[in-house]
């Protein structure tokens, strides 16, 4: 249960309220097989537009677990969610969206057993440790990549591996998202997304497989950062396009 304390304590955080030069912009547009390289990635898991899965995630800090609970969840893209955290079976703590509002039920916290805030990548980083905008955790669980508007993109070999790097870089930024890809083909293994300045904001690495019809989703993924925050989750059951009722995305007041 002290993992569950710790949790709570997170979430409670949401009742509260760098100066780097930048990289420079690429002067080459993409190849034609570059862009459609980037099309395909985009297009993966395109139809899933439901899901509910079953698993475990593990909230770690510098090699220090914090938190390790089972979870069941549901989703509906692009940002509705909601989150069971679950203890002997039972549910201990929801977190809910509806694409707007972010809501919290504690059922053991006599103190703050309720909270509803504005949907936002704060109040979500205030719960996962990861600076992570809403839509791509979902994407990210949906077995889906993000692929973030850039002007440029170009792809070299991985100096580190047997694979491709796919950097998209702005004009005046530099780079904002590199996708390694595993040897010639377009599955991606790792995505990492960086911040105006050209430093990492986080880096989501993809472990296994599971298929649900015709879709292949990650058997487990951790989310990361340089600063050493970690968010793992391995899934051990996944059902894509379920329906699902509107009502399971909010939570009213007790």
């Amino acid at each position: 249960m002290r993992s569950g304390y710790v949790f709570v304590l997170i979430v409670g955080l949401l009742f509260t309220a760098c100066g780097r030069p930048a990289l420079k912009a690429p002067e080459k547009p993409a190849d034609a097989e570059t862009r459609k390289l980037v099309d395909d990635i985009r297009t993966v898991n395109r139809g899933l537009k439901t899901f509910k899965g079953i698993g475990k995630i593990r909230l770690s800090k510098n090699g220090r677990t914090h938190f390790a609970q089972r979870i069941a969840w549901v989703g509906s893209l692009p940002l509705k969610f909601r989150i069971e955290v679950l203890f002997s079976g039972q549910s201990l703590i929801t977190v809910a969206s509806d694409g707007r509002q972010l809501y919290y039920r504690n059922r053991q916290d006599d103190g703050h057993p309720y909270g509803q805030f504005r949907l936002t990548r704060a109040n979500l980083e205030k719960i996962l440790s990861i600076p992570i905008r809403p839509d791509d955790f979902m994407d990210i669980i949906a077995g889906r990549i993000p692929v973030y508007a850039h002007d440029t993109a170009a792809v070299s070999e991985d100096p580190d591996g047997a694979g491709r790097i796919l950097a998209l870089k702005k004009a005046g930024q530099g780079t904002i998202q590199k996708i390694y890809l595993h040897d010639k083909s377009a599955a991606v293994t790792q995505t990492e997304f960086f911040d105006a300045a050209g430093f990492l904001d986080y880096r989501v690495v993809f472990s296994g497989a599971k298929r649900s019809g015709e879709y292949r989703v990650p058997a487990a993924l951790v989310i990361s950062t340089d600063t050493g925050r970690r968010c793992q989750l391995d899934i051990s059951v996944f059902q894509a396009n379920v329906a699902l009722a509107e009502t399971l995305f909010s939570l009213p007041p007790p």
